[in-house]
């Protein structure tokens, strides 16, 4: 039977869960691989984080809660959501990493630890750097360098549009990263970066979320809009990693093997 944007339920609790293990366990199995080329890793300062009022959650922003019945975010309302938890919190930086091909911005928000915050350069000018052994002189400076980088884990939503959970729920971890007070997540966050994009596919999301919104009360309620959810690949936008043809990829792959190198990226589609 064909699947209609009606079948996927949105399942916020166990998507959140999903994301929230994988971070941590990708967090956890990086160090581990770091350790086996070096001596034993001291643990970061802890820092000092800035005394601020709670970052903003999705509900008081949007109106609703990522993942309530009958609600789709657009990429406004998801843009304009993580650029006020960049405004409110330490831990999250926002920056546009390209543009989508119909014009949208398509950004990254940058979560971690204040100190990592503020030294993102830093750790970007490490990353290549440990990549590429050409670009290491010897030994002790690639030593250096493990000991002074973090984990940097990309994870990656939506490339699919119809396949909305991860768009959706990218507000609803960033702020439960952004407002954790326990010790654990402190801990990750102060060994780790992560790179965090809302939406691989701006523009088919603006698409789903209209053609959602116009069908609600309709016989057609919940099927999948009648135009390709990308203007020129349509669902086979995510094969293009191939062939770098569309500006998305361009600038998500340009991100990521020629600026970040991420240790792991996480695409969920």
């Amino acid at each position: 039977m064909r699947k209609s944007f009606r079948s996927h339920p949105f399942c916020l609790r166990s998507a959140l869960c999903l994301f929230a293990a994988a971070f941590l366990l990708l967090s956890a199995a990086a160090a581990p691989a770091a350790r086996s080329q070096q001596r034993p890793r001291p643990r970061p300062a802890a820092g000092v984080e800035t005394v601020r009022p709670a970052p903003p959650s999705p509900r008081s922003v949007l109106g609703f809660t990522p993942g309530d019945d009958r609600k789709v975010a657009d990429w406004t309302e998801i843009t304009n959501y993580f650029e006020r938890l960049d405004r409110a919190s330490d831990r999250v930086r926002v920056e546009r990493v390209g543009e989508t091909t119909l014009g949208r911005p398509l950004v990254a928000a940058f979560i971690s630890a204040p100190e990592n915050i503020r030294e993102l350069a830093k750790y970007k000018d490490i990353q290549p750097r440990l990549a590429d052994p050409r670009l290491v002189a010897a030994e002790a400076e690639r030593d250096r360098l493990v000991r002074e980088g973090r984990t940097v884990v990309a994870i990656s939503c939506s490339i699919h549009s119809t396949e909305v959970v991860g768009s959706q729920m990218s507000m609803q971890l960033a702020y439960e990263l952004a407002a954790a007070g326990d010790d654990e997540t402190r801990a990750m966050l102060r060994s780790t970066i992560l790179i965090l994009i809302p939406s691989a596919n701006p523009d088919g999301n603006d698409i789903v979320a209209d053609w959602y919104r116009r069908s609600l009360g309709e016989a057609w309620e919940g099927s999948e809009p009648p135009e390709l959810y990308h203007h020129y690949a349509g669902h086979d936008n995510n094969r293009d990693w191939f062939m770098l043809n569309l500006k998305e990829t361009r600038s998500l792959t340009r991100l990521f093997w020629k600026e970040w190198f991420p240790h792991v990226v996480y695409d969920v589609h």
